[in-house]
């Protein structure tokens, strides 16, 4: 979440007669996120979230995501619900982007989650895997093997001038990612939330309340998915493992949803894919900033750390043994 496009209250408020949720009271932009931009809405009747979608060629995974999010919520999944205007549309169009008003959860983001909030993320997403298995529509990874390749053809001319040893050992794992076999082996696919990170959930103490911002997810192998939020969750800031909350999230997952053995063999290579990913799109966002009014940048560090850690050390869950 971020706020690229600036809106004035009197925009939202000709937004607001679309629908029957009542009259602005307030609006307030959000800067944690990368990609689209988000308010805070606050009507005379509840309070609300409304995204205006950035990349005008999204409009296909709008759709996905908004469908996503009612089928779940409806499985008791805690997502925000759309919200429909009075001729039951979901997808609005505001100053030329398309733009969705979706229910206000309660909680907080985790700043440095706890391991009781790890186990609840791991539980959650296995729900989620689960649930998921009836859900009829289907939408590509966007962030396969071809689109990683792209990202780090646009970075090559920079990055090997200013960071080689990042270019190196980014073209190593794309190279790696192309010969292991992740997005062609028959393993268990289905919906993936694809960026579950911390400030994509929120929180009330150690419960979980709500899993927010849909805009990667996709139809992928689960095991994809499962290995961004060990890497999102079981990891420091330096790039090292964090025992406890990795132990808890692994451990939650897996009694509700056990991996099968294929999936075990590919997880130590999934976890360096899922780490190269966070890698790519971050130095894009650090070497070709968008503008905006209030922008969270994620430092690319990070993501370089556990990249090399995956490569250099790896991470063996089959064991139960963490480092």
């Amino acid at each position: 979440m971020s706020v690229f496009t600036t809106l004035s209250p009197e925009q939202v408020a000709d937004l607001l007669d679309r629908f029957q949720i009542g009259r602005l009271v307030s609006l307030e932009g959000i800067p944690q996120g990368v990609v689209n931009t988000n308010y805070r809405l606050t009507t005379d009747r509840d309070r609300y979230i409304l995204t205006l979608i950035e990349d005008s060629e999204q409009g296909e995974a709008l759709d996905f995501a908004t469908r996503l999010m009612d089928f779940l919520a409806r499985r008791r999944i805690p997502v925000p619900q759309p919200i429909r205007d009075r001729n039951q549309g979901i997808i609005q169009e505001v100053l030329g982007h398309q733009a969705i008003i979706v229910t206000h959860l309660p909680g907080e983001s985790p700043i440095r989650p706890t391991p009781g909030q790890c186990a609840e993320t791991g539980d959650m997403l296995a729900r989620l895997h689960r649930a998921g298995e009836e859900f009829p529509l289907y939408r590509e990874n966007p962030m396969g093997p071809g689109r990683l390749a792209a990202l780090l053809e646009r970075l090559t001319p920079l990055l090997s001038k200013r960071q080689p040893e990042a270019m190196s050992l980014c073209r190593e794992s794309l190279d790696a990612l192309a010969m292991g076999g992740l997005f062609t082996s028959a393993l268990p696919t289905g919906v993936c939330h694809a960026d579950l990170f911390p400030d994509n959930t929120l929180f009330q103490g150690e419960r979980l309340t709500g899993i927010i911002d849909f805009h990667f997810a996709c139809q992928a192998p689960l095991v994809w998915d499962l290995a961004i939020a060990i890497n999102a969750w079981g990891f420091t800031p330096d790039g090292r493992p964090d025992r406890p909350c990795l132990e808890a999230l692994w451990q939650a997952y897996r009694e509700s949803r056990p991996p099968g053995r294929e999936e075990m063999r590919l997880l130590p290579q999934t976890l360096g894919a899922a780490a190269l990913r966070f890698a790519l799109t971050r130095l894009v966002a650090s070497y070709f900033p968008r503008p905006g009014e209030q922008v969270t940048r994620k430092p690319p560090e990070e993501y370089l750390e556990r990249l090399r850690f995956h490569k250099e050390v790896g991470l063996d869950l089959g064991t139960g043994q963490f480092p």
